[in-house]
């Protein structure tokens, strides 16, 4: 890009009272830099929106093979029998997926209800079941 240099004192206008060429030259590259600016600032600012929204939908994983308590959003995979217990304090649409695969997985709601019951078992090898919490139920929903 050119450098921006301004017009010295009188050389901004001709005698008829129209913008001199050096006049005209610096306005137009002053316009271009501020656009060029704004659409940088603007490409930021999507690029923000757009690693914030991945960070909203990432949640943790993990392989248990033992008895576990989720602590966030996250997806569990259980290879061996056990139990799961949900996060006690919950936030609202905490998203918590499990997969059981090799043995029954009983998921204990830890003082909320899932399907309005205390617990629900996975019998299948295999399945994966996705658990919303909602603050407006005040429990957990296999979804």
């Amino acid at each position: 890009m050119a450098k921006l240099i301004p017009p010295r004192r009188g050389e901004a206008l001709t005698f008829e009272g129209i913008g001199s060429l050096r006049f005209l030259e610096f306005i137009e590259l002053a316009s271009l830099t501020i656009n060029d600016t704004a659409e940088n600032q603007a490409e930021i600012d999507d690029n923000i929106n757009q690693d914030q929204a991945r960070q909203e939908l990432r949640r943790d994983f993990s392989v248990q093979s033992s008895d576990y308590t989720t602590l966030d959003s996250e997806i569990v995979v259980c290879t061996d029998k056990m139990t799961i217990t949900l996060n006690a304090t919950p936030d609202d649409q905490e998203l918590v997926s499990i997969q059981a695969s090799n043995g029954v997985v009983v998921i204990e709601g830890n003082g909320n209800t899932i399907n309005n019951e205390t617990s629900a078992v996975i019998r299948r090898n295999f399945t994966t079941w996705d658990l919303l919490y909602g603050v407006e139920i005040n429990g957990w929903i296999i979804i």
